[in-house]
């Protein structure tokens, strides 16, 4: 008599861990494309910020240098597309942590020589690059067939405005005139 309990508690058991391991996969898959995508805002920002020099031409350069960073094939999708990023995801600023208001786009600076930091941002991008289609949590609500990540990543040149000393040599003689 009991012999069929065993099979309905293992049949309960089975749908609960399915359902764990349908969710561990779709919540894999979301972790990495957040982890592809946060790869290639780190390596976009740092291609940028090696372009900012003070002027409008060097803007422009950061901008083209960001999205040619992401398009390389290795860059986004497991390595095998790259990363179309809009004129949205490309934002420059005087200081890392400025505001969300503060931030603007390349042809919106002022002022270059105080664009010192890019930002690169994929919740910014369209198409959106963080949807993630699920497997499994779709089937629960059909509010989860589709999940949004993204990733932002922020650079700059940084370097001491110092001027330049010269050292010299301290000697108990007299000095003379040499040629350097």
């Amino acid at each position: 008599r009991q012999g069929g309990s065993m099979l309905i508690a293992f049949s309960i058991l089975l749908i609960v861990v399915l359902g764990f391991i349908g969710l561990a996969l779709d919540v894999g898959q979301v972790l990495s494309r957040k982890t592809e995508l946060q790869n290639l805002v780190d390596n976009a920002a740092l291609a940028a910020a090696a372009e900012l020099v003070g002027t409008a031409e060097g803007l422009a350069s950061a901008v083209a240098k960001a999205r040619e960073s992401a398009s390389d094939k290795s860059a986004y999708r497991h390595r095998l597309l790259g990363a179309p990023l809009s004129e949205a995801s490309i934002r420059f600023a005087g200081t890392p942590d400025a505001a969300a208001s503060e931030w603007q786009a390349a042809a919106a600076v002022s002022n270059p020589a105080a664009a010192l930091y890019v930002r690169v941002d994929t919740g910014a991008s369209e198409p959106s690059l963080g949807r993630v289609t699920t497997a499994f949590l779709g089937a629960w609500s059909p509010a989860l067939r589709t999940l949004e990540t993204g990733a932002r990543a922020v650079a700059g040149r940084s370097g001491l405005r110092l001027t330049p000393l010269a050292v010299c040599a301290l000697s108990s003689s007299a000095a003379s005139a040499r040629v350097n």
